[in-house]
Formats: C-alpha cells, structure tokens, sequence
C-alpha cells in the first residue's frame, strides 16, 4: 500500500529520472511540449520539447503573469474534476492541457501539455501576442513554426494517451512505493529484531516483494522470502547458503553488481543504490533497491528488494516504437535515422535517397490500398538483398525513404543505386481483391556519403529534401557532393531570407508593370503585374527562382495576395480602372489553384478595394500541379460569376492546353513567346501562329502576343490577326515611378513604333522607301478633322484655335500654338491653346523676338523636338524656363521655301511624354497645312468656293497611311 495520503508527495512515489524518460518518449511522438508539476505548482522534471513561443512569453513579466494565470486555472480545474482538461490561452489563441496525478483520492501533482495550434485560430492572435511582448517579425515567425498545429480531436486523444499512460505508470508506482515501504520497515525491524531471526522471517516472508540478504564479501545467501525463493525456483530453505551469483547462472560475481556503490569512504554501510536490469535467466526486467548494513552477528551484509517490472519496460517499448518506426511498414523512419547516423557514421557510410514519383497519382486512379501494397513491394523487394545485414532502408516521408549503407567503395554505392533505379524501369506487380494489376512508377534517387553526424535532427531532414529536389531535376542518379552541399547552403539562405521577407511586411518585394497594346487603336490597353524580389545583401532574384522556392515552402499564397493587393490599389491610383478598355493581369500560381479557399478570398479582396472586377483578368499557367477537377472548374467559374476574366498563359506549351479549353471558362490565351523569338524566320512557326489564332478565334477567343521585340515579328503577327501585343517592341516592363510618367499612353495613339526621342529629329529618318508614313487610324482620323476645321470655318483664326484645341486635347499636352514671321527675327502670335489649369497666356497679337540659333534650328533641321529639355543647350532651355516646359515639338511653317511661322505643342513640369515618328509625322503635315493656310489666305478662300465641305465620317487619307 501507498502512504495514507497526508503524507504522501510526488517525490515518494516516481523516480524523477525515469519520468524525465518517459515525458521525453512521449514527447517526441506526439511532437507536443510537456512538463510535470508536484502539488505545489513545482516543475519536477525539465521541460520536453520546450517551444520557442514558450521561451519568447516567459521574458516579459505580463507574459508570465498570463501563463501563470492560464496554469492555475487549469489546474483548479483538474483538482476539481479529477480528470483531464485543457483550457485556450484567451491571448494567443494556442491550447494547454492537462493530466491529474491522484493517489489514494490525494491530488500528487500534474502533467502539462501544449501549447498546439488549434485548426481554425488565426496565426494573426499569436502574431499579436508575439509583437505585445516587443519581438520583431522573425522571432514572431520562427515560434511560430514550431509550435505543432492539431485538430480539436487530436489534440483530446493525445491528452487521453497521456491520461492511459499515467494510470499505468500509477499501478507501478503503488508497487514502487511497496517496496520502498517495506525496505524502510524491513531496515527498522531488523535493527530491532536482530537477535529475533524467527519473527524477522515471519514479516519479511509477508511481503510480495522479493528480499534476500547476502554476505557483502562471499555472496553467500543468509535469508530471502518466499519471493525471491519462487523466482529461483527454490524453497527458502534450499535456498540459504547458495552463492547469489550462482543463482543467476554466473561463476563470479555478477558484472552488474552494485556493491561497490554501498559502502562510504570508511568502508561503512552507506546510501542505498536504486537500480533497474534485466536478468536474462528469468526473462525479466527488475527495479532493484540494495544498500549495506550490518548483521546481527555484526558481519557486513548485502541487503536487495525487487520488484518485477517487465510490463512497465513493454510499455516504454511500445512508445520507443511509436517514435522511431513507421507503424504501416514496421521499417524504422527518419528519427532513427538520425540516431544511427550519429551512432555510425565515417567514411564508408552511405545514405541512399530515393522518392516515389506520382504516388499520388496511383492512390487517386486506383484507390490508396494500392498504393500502399506497391509501397509495401518496393520495401520488401529492397529488404530481400539485405542477407548480410549492410543497409537498413528508413521511410523518410509518405513516398521518400532511404538506405543507409555501409560500403567498401562509392563505385559499390553507386552500383547498388543503380540496382534500385533499374528495378523501376520494370512494372510492378499489385493484387488486391478481383484486381490484378501491372503498375509503373519511376523515382528520383541520389546518393549522399555520410562521413560526419548532422548537428540536429532539422539538418539532416533539410539536406534529405534538398537531395530530393535535385534529383527530381535530374534524369539518372544524383551523386551529392561538396559543391552541391555549397550550393544547398546558399539556397537554404535564400529560404530564409524570402520566409523573413515576406513575414515582415514583404520587405524587398516590388512590382513591375508591362503594358499590353491594342493595334486597332494603338493605345495601351493593360498591364500585367510582375512581382519583383531583391535578396537583402544578395541583389535581384529572377522571379522563377523565388517563385518556385515560395511554392516550396508555401509561402505563394501570401506573396499571391500582397501583388493582388498592391496592384488593384496602385491601378486605382492611377485611374486606369476607369478606362473602357483597361484590364490588369495577374498572374495565379499553380498552387494557389489548388488552394480551396482561394476564390471567395480573392473576391473578397477585390470588393475590399472596391475594384471593378471586369477590370481584372486572372493568368492561368498550365502545368503538372494544376488539375482541373470538378472543383477547381467550379472555382474558375465562380470567378466568371464575378465578372472577372480568366486567361490561359503560356498557350500551346502547356500541359494539354487544346482539350483543356473546352473545359476552361477561359476568354483570353496568352501565346507563349516560344513562338514569336525567331517568327520572321522560322516558317514553321509562322504556321504554328497562324494555327493558334485560328483555333483560339474559333473558340471565341482574344490571343495575346508575348515577348514582341521588332517590326518584323508585329507585321506577321498583325497578318495573322493577333489581338494584342505584348514585349519590348512596345514596352519593357517597368517601375510604378516609370510608368506614372507614360500613362498618357492609355489615352493618346502611340502607334506601333514607339521610340523616345530626346534629340533633334531629321524628318528624311523617318520616310519609308515607298514615301508614305505608316500611321494608326486614331491619328489619320484627327489629321482629317483637323482638315475638316480648315476648310468648313469661314474664319482662319477659329479653325487654328479649332485645330490646335482638337489636337492639345488628343496628345495631352499643356500648350498649343501658331505663331507667324514677322520680319528677320519678330514673330507674331496669331493661336494659342491651354490645358485646363495652365494660366499663363500671351494675348492674340504679341510678338516676340527669336534668335538666330533658334531660327536656325528651324530652319536647317526641319524641326526642334525632345521628350526631355535637358538634353537641350543651355540657352534653348532658357527660352522655356519660365513656362516650366519639361517636353517640346515646334515645326516650322513654309511658304515659297521660305519659313514663315512655326507651331508648337508643350508639356509642362511635372509632366513629360515621348514623342513617336507617327505623331511628328501627322504634325508635320497639319504643318503644311497651317503653311498654306497662312501663305496665302486665297488657298482657304478657294476651298471656300469649291464648296468643300467634309463631314465628320468622311475622309481624305485613308487609314493606315498618309501621302507624302
């Protein structure tokens, strides 16, 4: 029996030690923290498994408080209930456990476990909690990707675990407690019973627990009860003058013997030694308690107690066994892996890594008792060569696993690799049930010497998944050496780095915008966002870099919604969401796909932006991750529901791309630029373009061009009836501060040339050799209404302030206006046009001087343009300094080959716009036109008498050109 319960503590009944033990097993199985209290609210046993989270809350003193708070609640409730319970930390959100230790109805102490992420809590409470208690992002995140994340259910089924474990623990503790109870009683007696040998056996032959007393020199056996008698299969007295040794089927003293530890400095009976060992003559594991005393007759004696607790032992098998093997293949996993490496290694230890490509695949098209049988013959064939004992096969994961193997030479190594990899190229035979099924599978394999122990169980985990990945890269076996070892520390850098980058506030990350154009108007008409990653102290990551790795480590989902986020607010920043014909193309990864609530939260984000959703068109990339179940299709469709656009990028590349649009909600296909690099050429794809168009036309569909770099390749693809461009030709991508500068693109005609002039142009530059100038219909339709105001106004000066009004507005400028000669160096103004909001104005009729270089300019260059007058001469610059003029076209006005006049447009600070040949062009000829209007007020007169008159559909040049 246990101690009445008034006395009993924690301390009397458990050897802390052993607890340690037993926490630790469990510990490591269930991934949890634990920790035992005594009665006081005293931790008795080191924590197991101790969080970060636990060690960043323990800092703070009202971090304490709160854990103290949340303890004794918890154990209030568990001294009340008498059963195990668990309590929510009302700060973080994470969830505590706990198990009661009760003997004899006495409360002993308990066992706490936790914290966990419970499914369902926000990680955004424990973040909170994390940055209250004044630690930056990167502590915030490591705590918390060490803390275990469980449903409701099995967070309650560990605590039940726990709660089993306990009570047995209890049963052996009760019988602990006897022996420690009658060894202390057996000590008192016999101090007071020496001379009483009778009565001393009558209480000790009681006792269910084994005794015997020996003589500390010569081992002889000079009492035992009847337990210690049964369990040698003697009788007491057959049993007293053996030689104890002997019992145990040894001819010398027992190896394990503890007598050395029982006796003090002098030679004195000393402390007790409590011990546990197995016998194997019995086939039993005891806990032994020995210590020295003297006899009645005052020799030195040897005095032991027992207790059998091989059930107890099979009990912390049963965990060891839970930790370190896979329950479904009975094979060792990766824990014991890691211990046996630290055990074995040296040179001629080997690890081979092999993974089970498309496991998954199998498990949906067959069923996962397939899969598993399959997995099951490729560990069984592998074991089938292990006669000599040399390798041991781990599971490293649900399809990895791995060979460690002890080899003479690395060619064996490598031959025994390709002993694996050649066995998948063959099928594998399954039966299950009526099925009788020949399956292929390939792996990705690699092989790793093993000539030094990991520092922890995470890097041997890390470089198994590094191997793994290379060797999905790879086609044949992978050999792991030091340079990739180099390059596996590099990328495990940039791993951290993107992780603590995008944890705290998407530090680094940036968005590039490419604009798309639309050769009917020549206008843009979108942008696609390009999310941008600089590696703190390690410059640009290409972006399928560290896209991929995000993926990996699935992080995509938070860069996915902060470009989202960005974009739709910057684009409204810009306006663009209001143009008719504007979309913004985002790019959706493959995995975010896969992502079950990634729709309702993208529409919800939308409408927390207030964007318009018919302004938004989602890429789909095809590949390998994405499947286009019933789900996902339902998902695209619900996007269509909100009135956002879907669009297949990288068509005709992909993954099955013409059947899966018959599927796809599809209304835009992105050609991938495979396809146009070298279409000038290359008549083969010329024909695949032509084909491509053609199918996506019939299929109701707009095809965009990608990756657009010169004329050549825009005429072909304007000849096939491509809808839209996109690529360097137009624009390469660019910064939020490039681009506010050219949003004037969405709204005037660019033309399909675009070129940023920032010096002075020779108009003969721009001629083709046909003599005429290529134009977009925009621009041929303003040049005939601007002939239309000539020749319809009855007033020269109105139809100038027409034109210029007309054309300031179309080209977004801040100023317009016509000036004529005068005499060698006067000019008078007779037009002027302003923007809304330029108030600077010169009256009808001012003249003003201009000088030689100026006139000059005019005159031999045919015309004085920049998109930048800073590329300008000093004293051209101070010309224009008072109006602020940041750009400038003035071209001159001729009549009889002489100048007569000039006209000019500006664009005033802060602005600045490129000037393209089509738009010089166009002006050019309004300039023959101003030319011959002021030449010669007859030549308007005589329209006048004509009769002309032009109506707004009509047309003198058409569209597409203009005669020179």
């Amino acid at each position: 029996m246990l101690k009445t319960a008034e006395k009993t503590k924690l301390e009397d009944i458990f050897d802390f030690a052993y607890l340690q033990n037993i926490q630790d097993n469990f510990s490591r199985v269930v991934k949890l923290s634990l920790l035992m209290l005594d009665s006081d609210g005293i931790p008795v046993t080191e924590s197991s498994n101790r969080s970060l989270f636990c060690v960043m809350m323990s800092r703070p003193s009202w971090g304490q408080d709160i854990c103290r708070e949340t303890k004794q609640n918890l154990i209030g409730v568990i001294r009340k209930t008498r059963k195990p319970a668990a309590l929510t930390c009302p700060l973080t959100g994470l969830k505590t456990g706990a198990v009661p230790i009760f003997i004899n109805g006495q409360y002993l102490g308990c066992w706490l476990l936790g914290q966990v992420r419970i499914e369902g809590v926000e990680n955004s409470r424990f973040l909170e909690a994390a940055e209250k208690a004044g630690f930056n992002r990167e502590e915030a995140g490591e705590a918390l990707e060490h803390i275990p994340f469980f449903t409701e259910r099995e967070f309650y089924d560990c605590v039940d675990f726990l709660k089993i474990i306990m009570d047995e623990m209890i049963k052996v503790a009760e019988a602990s407690e006897n022996i420690r109870v009658q060894n202390e009683k057996l000590v008192n007696l016999s101090n007071k019973i020496q001379n009483s040998s009778n009565a001393f056996r009558t209480m000790v032959d009681l006792s269910d627990v084994g005794l015997y007393v020996t003589d500390f020199y010569s081992g002889e056996i000079i009492l035992c009860n009847n337990t210690y008698a049964s369990t040698i299969g003697l009788t007491c007295k057959e049993a007293n003058g053996k030689i104890c040794y002997s019992m145990l089927g040894y001819d010398s003293p027992c190896p394990f013997c503890p007598a050395e530890y029982l006796l003090d400095e002098n030679g004195e009976p000393g402390k007790p030694h409590v011990w546990e060992n197995y016998v194997p003559k019995f086939n039993k594991w005891l806990r032994l308690s020995d210590r020295a005393l003297r006899w009645t007759d005052g020799r030195l004696v040897h005095m032991c107690t027992y207790i059998d607790i091989t059930e107890r032992k099979k009990l912390e098998e049963e965990i060891s066994y839970l930790a370190y093997y896979d329950q479904r293949l009975k094979i060792p996993n990766a824990l014991r892996l890691f211990q046996d490496i630290q055990e074995h290694t040296s040179e001629n230890y080997y690890l081979i890594c092999f993974d089970i490509k498309d496991l998954h695949r199998i498990n949906e098209v067959y069923s996962r008792d397939v899969g598993d049988l399959l997995v099951e013959s490729v560990v069984s064939w592998i074991q089938y060569f292990n006669i000599n004992n040399e390798f041991r096969i781990y599971r490293m994961g649900g399809k990895s696993f791995g060979v460690y193997i002890q080899k003479e030479s690395p060619a064996d190594v490598r031959a025994f690799a390709r002993r694996i990899s050649d066995r998948f190229t063959e099928p594998w035979h399954v039966e299950l049930g009526s099925m009788n099924q020949n399956i292929f599978i390939e792996i990705a394999i690699g092989v790793f010497p093993c000539g030094k122990p990991f520092e922890s169980y995470s890097e041997l985990v890390n470089v198994f998944e590094r191997i793994m990945v290379l060797a999905h890269r790879n086609p044949d076996i992978l050999w792991y050496d030091e340079d990739m070892s180099s390059t596996l520390q590099t990328q495990l850098r940039m791993e951290l780095l993107l992780k603590d980058c995008v944890l705290n506030s998407m530090e680094g990350f940036s968005l590039n915008y490419q604009p798309l154009a639309d050769p009917r108007t020549g206008t843009w008409c979108g942008l696609e966002v390009l999310c941008r990653w600089t590696m703190p102290g390690g410059g640009p990551v290409p972006p399928d870099v560290f896209i991929r790795q995000a993926e990996q480590m699935g992080l995509i989902g938070l860069i996915g919604e902060w470009t989202l986020r960005e974009s739709l607010a910057q684009v409204k920043k810009w306006g663009l969401d209001t143009l008719e014909s504007f979309k913004l193309h985002v790019n959706l990864s493959p995995i975010q796909l896969n992502s079950h609530n990634l729709c309702k939260h993208l529409i919800a984000l939308i409408h927390e932006q207030e964007y318009p959703p018919e302004k938004l068109s989602l890429e789909i990339t095809e590949s390998a991750e994405v499947t286009f179940n019933d789900y996902t299709l339902e998902s695209l469709d619900l996007f269509c529901k909100a009135g956002i656009s879907l669009s297949l990028d990288d068509f005709g590349t992909g993954y099955a791309s013409f059947s899966n649009l018959r599927n796809l909600p599809v209304t835009e296909v992105k050609a991938d630029r495979s396809f146009i690099t070298t279409i000038e050429t290359d008549a083969y794809l010329q024909q695949m373009i032509y084909i491509l168009v053609e199918f996506a036309h019939g299929a109701g569909l707009k095809i965009v061009a990608e990756g657009v770099e010169n004329s050549e390749q825009m005429d072909i693809l304007l000849k096939n009836r491509v809808d839209f461009f996109q690529g360097y030709l137009f624009s390469k991508p660019l910064s939020p501060e490039d681009l506010s500068g050219k949003l004037h693109n969405f709204y005037s005609s660019e033309g399909v040339f675009p070129v940023r002039t920032v010096n002075p142009v020779d108009m003969e530059l721009m001629k083709t050799p046909e003599g005429t100038y290529i134009t977009t219909p925009h621009l041929s339709r303003l040049l005939n209404y601007s002939l239309h105001y000539f020749t319809n106004e009855l007033d020269l000066a109105k139809a100038l302030d027409m034109v210029l009004s007309r054309v300031g507005e179309e080209f977004r400028v801040s100023r317009g206006y016509v000036f004529a000669l005068t005499g060698a160096s006067r000019a008078l103004k007779i037009s002027e046009w302003l923007a809304p909001g330029v108030e600077t104005r010169l009256e009808r009729g001012s003249e003003v001087t201009l000088s030689d270089d100026w006139l000059s300019a005019l005159r031999n260059q045919g015309i004085i343009l920049s998109s930048d007058m800073r590329y300008f001469s000093e004293k051209f610059r101070d010309k224009f300094a008072r109006r602020d003029v940041n750009s400038i076209v003035v071209l001159p006005l001729w009549g009889l080959g002489a100048l007569t006049g000039f006209m000019g447009f500006e664009v005033a600070s802060p602005g600045k716009r490129d000037w393209f040949p089509e738009e010089v062009e166009m002006l050019y000829h309004l300039g023959l036109f101003v030319s011959w209007a002021l030449r010669e007020e007859s030549l308007f007169l005589k329209f006048k008498d004509a009769k002309i008159r032009l109506g707004e559909e009509d047309s003198i040049f058409p569209e597409g050109t203009v005669p020179l």
